[in-house]
């Protein structure tokens, strides 16, 4: 019990750091990459790469629609506006992973 609170609360300060330095966005927007959500952006000249997320669809299809709902709900805990930002999608070019991008 003691070590998954602990894990509990690295994750909570991790967490909490990344959306913080995410919510300062930079001035030339981001990139994100879809299998397992990662942002990349600049920051003071350095490249940053962040693992958002990696989650399941909890046995929803994988459409279009609920994988852009997914990533919309997700880039929202970080202060991040998929239809607002400046941002590139990287995905493969799967029907799905298309239309999750329009």
């Amino acid at each position: 019990m003691h070590i998954s609170r602990n894990i509990g609360a690295l994750y909570d300060i991790h967490f909490n750091e990344v959306r913080i330095e995410i919510k300062e966005k930079n001035q030339y927007g981001y990139s994100i990459t879809s299998d397992s959500l990662t942002m990349h952006y600049v920051k003071e000249g350095i490249l940053k790469n962040r693992l958002l997320a990696v989650k399941s669809m909890g046995g929803v299809s994988c459409t279009g629609n609920q994988i852009k709902n997914k990533i919309v709900r997700i880039l929202g805990d970080f202060g991040c506006d998929l239809l607002m930002d400046d941002q590139i999608i990287v995905t493969d070019r799967g029907a799905n992973m298309k239309a999750a991008k329009d």
